[in-house]
């Protein structure tokens, strides 16, 4: 993929095992650079991971665990299997960190950032049997791990499991790649667990599952560097359609069981949109969300940005470790360039990284092609979707920097100016993520002393009952303090026991209607009939309502909250509040 102009030092020689052709990058160094990455995804995420807490769909799913008749792993994994059963991965991950740590949620989060790491080593590692140059086998997962486009990955438990399946991704790419240099009694090990590792990235989430059709490709482009086309046609050709047989099989085995599991729900493939019908308004919503936010907001607006955290944001703490860090990627890259002792590439090089990385933006965006549940936020939880094309997003923005440092005249520039602008990018992604992070701590805040008025008001609450809230806004920037059904009635379950209790929140949409209260998110909506167990609560008068018939309803409204939005700022679900 790269044209080196020098030979590459000691440094970059493979340990060559018997019977194979090893790594590019010798393991000593490879353990070195590894050290360093896990450093920096630690430090991204030290100053907010101890804060973080539940949000939104978290409450229902630890409602339905905490009142599982049967607490075994599996009968936890079966209390939530019929919401995730397109992604029994899923049911076994959350039910397994239920399991495991219960309430003690500091813990998910912990397991969360181990998790990132490993996927983080992993891209290095399958870099590292790919690209000639270590300086961008660094430099690639250095900007990935900091990019602030998938951030409610971070902070969000029921969205963990996208990122256990990015690195079953890397998994599965790393045992194909460790196959075409591994001794034949270890080839079949290596091709077994890349092709488990697909299985389980897939069924624990779908945005990966693209990019397994990539995997061939790449296969070949490594047989073809290990092995002279002229004189190992047919090896090559065997190892590729090995590589290309398993992962067709494996994704031919997922989209099945989708198929077979999702009947009867139309969100699988297209969406409630018609493949006759609005299709083609759906893909260009797709090409214009996924360029605007990708490389319009965080890319070309990177800097309006940064300039706005700074502006209204401003924290000394984080300005301080950010600054930290960016010092700490430019020394690293910049040493390796120097024990390195050769130039960066050609131009062309450059471009084909570029054009590499769109292939990579496109198809971690294409799972979308298939269905319309896809949202576009820099900051709301709608980026999440964004994590499988944030390694295009990654590895083109490396191209660009590579490319902009190329036309300076001397070796000594392009090499400062390439680690200058990695390392702002790096920084940038860190205090931005941060800065995100600041609002879902406030909104765990606001959540405890909501829970906390709740369980002074009302030590018990009878069965069926159903509770609103008012005078709560339901997010704090993009975090989410509580938003709608889901998460109300799951925090009810779960601090009193009651797997018949209901919960709500009085928003901007709700309806009086004849026979109860409406609301709706994401388009689905519930009605709450009126009676003896339909309460509100009004947490800054501390006072609690009852809503007997539509009347008494639109009393309390037209004289406590006529616009149903308590004073809060103008915010939706999926994006929450606009921060910058």
């Amino acid at each position: 993929m790269f044209e080196q102009r020098v030979s590459p030092t000691n440094e970059m020689q493979p340990d060559v095992p018997e019977g194979g052709i090893g790594p590019l990058i010798n393991s000593r160094v490879a353990l070195q650079d590894c050290l360093f990455l896990t450093l920096v995804v630690l430090l991204s995420l030290v100053l907010y991971i101890k804060d973080l807490g539940l949000y939104s769909d978290d409450w229902h799913f630890l409602g339905l665990l905490s009142n599982s008749s049967d607490q075994s792993l599996f009968g936890l994994i079966g209390s939530v299997f019929p919401d995730t059963r397109l992604r029994p991965i899923e049911s076994l991950y959350v039910a397994g960190l239920y399991w495991l740590f219960g309430f003690h949620t500091f813990e998910y989060h912990i397991v969360n950032a181990v998790v990132f790491t490993v996927t983080i080593i992993l891209f290095y590692l399958s870099l590292n049997e790919l690209i000639h140059m270590r300086l961008f086998t660094v430099a690639i997962p250095l900007v990935y791990a900091l990019l602030p486009h998938y951030s409610s990955n971070r902070f969000w438990f029921i969205a963990f499991v996208i990122n256990l399946s990015i690195g079953l991704y890397f998994l599965s790419l790393y045992s194909d790649l460790r196959a075409v240099r591994a001794r034949h009694a270890h080839i079949w090990r290596w091709k077994l667990a890349g092709f488990f590792a697909l299985l389980c990235s897939a069924l624990g989430y779908e945005v990966a599952l693209p990019l397994f059709l990539l995997n061939p490709v790449l296969v070949w482009w490594r047989a073809k560097q290990l092995y002279d086309p002229s004189s190992n046609k047919e090896l090559i050709r065997k190892t590729v359609l090995v590589s290309l047989a398993s992962n067709t099989l494996g994704v031919a085995v997922i989209v099945i069981y989708k198929i077979l599991t999702a009947r009867g729900e139309p969100d699988l493939f297209v969406h409630r949109m018609g493949i006759f019908g609005d299709y083609s308004s759906h893909l260009v919503k797709l090409a214009v969300g996924a360029i605007g936010v990708n490389y319009g907001s965080y890319g070309i607006g990177l800097p309006v940005k940064i300039a706005r955290v700074l502006s209204f944001y401003p924290n000394p703490k984080v300005l301080a470790v950010g600054v930290l860090l960016g010092l700490a990627v430019f020394g690293y890259l910049y040493r390796i360039t120097n024990r390195q002792a050769t130039d960066l590439p050609s131009e062309a090089s450059y471009f084909r990284l570029m054009a590499f990385g769109l292939i990579v933006f496109v198809l971690g965006y294409s799972i979308f092609l298939t269905n319309s549940q896809v949202g576009f936020s820099s900051t709301g939880v709608y980026n999440r979707s964004a994590i499988a094309a944030a390694l295009g997003v990654a590895i083109s923005f490396v191209g660009v920097i590579g490319w902009v440092s190329w036309v300076l005249p001397s070796l000594r520039l392009r090499r400062s100016f390439f680690c200058l602008l990695i390392a702002l990018v790096c920084m940038s992604g860190f205090l931005l993520n941060n800065t995100i992070a600041a609002f879902w701590i406030s909104a765990s805040r606001q959540q405890k002393e909501v829970i906390a008025a709740v369980r002074q008001q009302f030590p018990t609450l009878r069965s069926e009952t159903t509770l609103f809230l008012d005078g709560v806004c339901p997010y704090t920037g993009p975090g989410i303090v509580f938003e709608c059904y889901w998460d109300v009635s799951g925090m009810l379950k779960v601090y009193y026991a009651d797997p018949s209790l209901k919960g709500d929140i009085v928003k901007h949409n709700l309806k009086i209607e004849e026979q109860g209260l409406s609301t709706s998110i994401y388009g689905e909506r519930r009605v709450y009939p009126y009676g003896d167990k339909l309460f509100l609560f009004h947490l800054g008068q501390n006072k609690l309502y009852q809503l007997s018939d539509a009347d008494t309803a639109r009393r309390y409204f037209q004289d406590v909250n006529p616009d149903y939005k308590s004073n809060c700022s103008e915010a939706d679900e999926g994006y929450g509040a606009s921060i910058f």
